[in-house]
């Protein structure tokens, strides 16, 4: 049995807290993937939720790049779909200077932080 994204993701956040406190404050999480009313959903999209941005932020800079962008993926025995709009968000972020990358489940997402913070090119 696997676990859901949100499961990976929350557990990631723990990890951080606990591994990286000195950070944390710096980590956010973005709205995107949750199920809302149609009423909901208009009124994020006019604060300027957009459709593919990636679940986590870093606003920490390393050495190499200005932050880091997660696209969280849960682990499944086939790897999920990236979709088109999460794989120009990506592109778009990489080409401005951040490390955007998708993680698959909790323990990916912590070594491409360990390297991010270790100032290792991540992408």
């Amino acid at each position: 049995m696997y676990l859901t994204e949100h499961q990976e993701q929350c557990l990631f956040m723990s990890h951080v807290y606990m591994l990286h406190n000195d950070i944390y404050e710096y980590l956010a999480a973005v709205p995107n993937g949750a199920l809302r009313n149609k009423i909901v959903a208009i009124k994020l999209k006019k604060e300027g939720v957009k459709k593919g941005y990636p679940d986590l932020l870093l606003d920490y800079p390393s050495s190499v790049y200005h932050g880091l962008r997660i696209e969280m993926k849960r682990v499944k025995a086939a790897k999920p779909t990236i979709s088109i709009d999460q794989k120009a968000w990506l592109q778009r972020l990489n080409n401005q200077g951040y490390c955007a990358v998708v993680a698959y489940g909790c323990n990916d997402a912590l070594d491409i932080l360990k390297r991010y913070l270790n100032n290792e090119k991540v992408i």
